[in-house]
């Protein structure tokens, strides 16, 4: 695969960055294009937000029973006080809509199953604007899998019977991302034996830095956003036969899980929102481990 270079700046430095010749490269470039015109046309400070992630997350940290008082370093929030706002993010949003109201409550000591239960409601609703659960069977998700990259079919033409109907979208969908946000935040309480038993079998975490454009407001919604979803074949065409010698890949912006995560997480790897494809959205990241 020929290659090209990319000379990115960010926190005062500029990397050089070894470019494959591929169809997801260019879908990355024209996302960094997007996104360099968009600061520069709104006069924003063309730069990167540089995070330290983990591919096995949930291996650390104290019990939710343990930790309902301590506020968590990274958002100044204690897990009660995460639950109090996912509980209020559910209020504002069954005010939006009429029909059926969001089905699963927050609750201190969630485990893992109702946690991901709240989770898919966000991405159902997200996706749909009609349902909280989808209730596809064990065939149509198989199907989904398949429709969603070959032939870009949505969750909306897979569900059959809509649950709600929505009659204030700008708040509806603040307060689903809010309850999205601060599941998340929930979470990052909450171990994971999975996550445990990968680092003690690996002695790895998949330690990495992830640069990408810091887009999210305060809700956790996107302000702006722009990338293309890729799919099956170009991703094939896209991996060079040497891939284990890289240390820079690109990232992805996924509105539920990867696989590593929905593993560490006890999440169903055959629902619709776990795939390791979706979005590029010109964000990089950079293995360290």
């Amino acid at each position: 695969m020929a290659t090209n270079f990319l000379n990115l700046k960010f926190n005062g430095c500029t990397t050089k960055i070894e470019l494959l010749n591929t169809p997801v490269t260019w879908k990355w470039i024209d996302a960094y294009n997007q996104y360099k015109k968009y600061f520069k046309e709104n006069n924003l400070e063309i730069d990167y937000k540089l995070e330290l992630l983990y591919t096995i997350i949930h291996n650390y940290g104290a019990p939710i029973g343990e930790s309902s008082h301590i506020k968590h370093p990274s958002f100044n929030m204690t897990s009660a006080e995460a639950v109090d706002a996912i509980n209020k993010a559910i209020a504002d949003v069954n005010t939006t809509v009429e029909g059926m109201k969001f089905p699963y409550p927050a609750y201190l000591g969630m485990p893992w199953h109702q946690t991901n239960f709240i989770h898919r409601c966000f991405t159902t609703a997200l996706m749909s604007s009609t349902n909280w659960q989808h209730n596809l069977t064990y065939k149509e998700l198989i199907e989904f899998k398949k429709e969603a990259y070959e032939n870009k079919k949505g969750l909306r033409d897979f569900i059959k019977t809509p649950q709600f109907k929505v009659t204030n979208s700008e708040l509806f969908f603040d307060s689903i991302e809010r309850i999205n946000k601060y599941v998340h935040f929930y979470e990052t309480f909450h171990e994971s034996k999975r996550a445990y038993d990968i680092v003690d079998e690996i002695n790895d975490t998949g330690k990495y830095l992830e640069l990408g454009w810091d887009s999210y407001n305060s809700s956790g919604h996107h302000m702006y956003f722009f990338g293309e979803r890729v799919n099956y074949e170009d991703v094939v065409k896209s991996i060079p036969d040497n891939w284990e010698e890289y240390d820079i890949f690109i990232g992805k912006s996924i509105a539920g899980k990867d696989y590593e995560f929905s593993y560490c997480e006890y999440d169903n790897p055959l629902e619709y929102d776990i795939t390791n494809l979706d979005h590029i959205n010109a964000s990089l990241r950079i293995m360290t481990s």
